[in-house]
């Protein structure tokens, strides 16, 4: 139990750390509805770690860290790491992802509850990055 007490806390301080100093921080209770809406299980470890996120029927973005790979639905395209990397970092401090395990990104595009979903892994010395975009409805 402490074992697991511990690592929740350094999980947090990391998450904290990636997203640096902002007005708020992302409100970690809704991982599970996030993962829920989109159609996606999200691992244990999962952070979220920037969010930008409007009304339900809206476009939402996050960018979630974890220690264990993503699955996300849909077909899967490969891409450049640095290009996903680029667009993940817009959102967080300097350095925050460290340097990549390797030069392909995994992007996956799908519908979930009638609503268009895109994802973007990474994966990198810091873990795993997912970019999950929700598009608005029209």
């Amino acid at each position: 139990m402490e074992e697991m007490d511990r690592r929740a806390c350094l999980i947090l301080l990391s998450g904290m750390w990636i997203a640096g100093c902002s007005k708020s921080e992302p409100d970690q209770t809704k991982l599970p509805e996030i993962g829920s809406k989109a159609g996606i299980r999200l691992p244990a470890s999962s952070q979220i770690v920037f969010e930008q996120d409007s009304k339900p029927d809206s476009s939402g973005l996050w960018i979630i860290r974890a220690d264990d790979a993503f699955q996300l639905p849909g077909d899967k395209e490969l891409s450049d790491s640095n290009t996903a990397r680029a667009e993940i970092e817009k959102h967080l401090k300097d350095g925050a992802i460290g340097e990549l395990s390797d030069g392909i990104a995994i992007n996956n595009r799908w519908r979930s509850n009638d609503i268009q979903y895109s994802g973007v892994i990474i994966r990198s010395s810091r873990g795993y990055f997912l970019r999950l975009e929700r598009f608005a409805q029209h």
